[in-house]
């Protein structure tokens, strides 16, 4: 009687599915939509021949297949949902830049504390996280300096403004330029008071660089589109 090639020593060699095989130029599946699709085929073509060569007195064992299947369908399924995220993690990028582009051209109020001067009086805006008795607002110039400390409004948690004539220490009048102001604050037994500074001014453009899209303003601040508080 003539031997079955596939039987070594009265036992049947039955090939196990490789999860990660190889297409025809030996890259391993999983890189590429291509390569991906190729792993799929050599799993089911592997498993056919397995099927095919088993032995007829000792069969696969039903659990060991379901469980192959489960396995590979697994792996598919994740890989699916990585190509599906992938996807809309794009549109929500899209959607992002479409909205900042409409905001050019309009004035916005958001959280930061850089400013043009043009030689008009400038409102300060800032938030406080509590009471407060005593608040002082601090105009630097570009260097950093401090030209000028303003008496802000104290009072319960809240949104407040104080405004800026553009002079400085000694009464003159500063140059028109870019400039920062911070805000300290303390309760009536001296505690800090956390207080946030808002900047108003016109998007003059939407720089598309890093993660996010970045508003550059009219002083040419950048701020992010997600600081944003009020739209004008």
């Amino acid at each position: 009687m003539q031997s079955n090639p596939i039987q070594q020593t009265g036992q049947t060699q039955q090939p196990q599915p490789q999860a990660s095989a190889q297409g025809a130029g030996g890259s391993p599946a999983g890189g590429s939509l291509t390569t991906q699709a190729m792993g799929k085929d050599a799993f089911l073509k592997l498993l056919v021949t397995q099927l095919e060569h088993q032995d007829p007195l000792d069969p696969m064992d039903n659990t060991d297949f379901v469980a192959q299947l489960a396995q590979f369908s697994s792996l598919e399924g994740i890989t699916n949902l990585g190509t599906s995220m992938d996807r809309v993690a794009g549109k929500i990028t899209s959607m992002s830049n479409l909205f900042s582009s409409n905001l050019v051209g309009r004035k916005v109020t958001a959280a930061g504390n850089a400013f043009t001067y043009s030689g008009s009086p400038v409102t300060l805006a800032y938030s406080l996280s509590g009471g407060a008795t005593k608040v002082n607002v601090t105009v630097h110039d570009a260097s950093g300096a401090v030209i000028r400390t303003l008496k802000g409004s104290g009072g319960p948690s809240g949104d407040y403004t104080v405004t800026w004539d553009g002079r400085d220490l000694s009464g003159m009048t500063v140059k028109p330029g870019t400039y920062t102001f911070n805000v300290t604050a303390s309760d009536g037994a001296g505690s800090p008071v956390a207080a946030t500074t808002y900047v108003t001014d016109t998007v003059t453009k939407v720089a598309l660089t890093g993660s996010a899209p970045q508003l550059v303003l009219g002083g040419n601040a950048r701020i992010a589109a997600d600081r944003i508080k009020e739209i004008f």
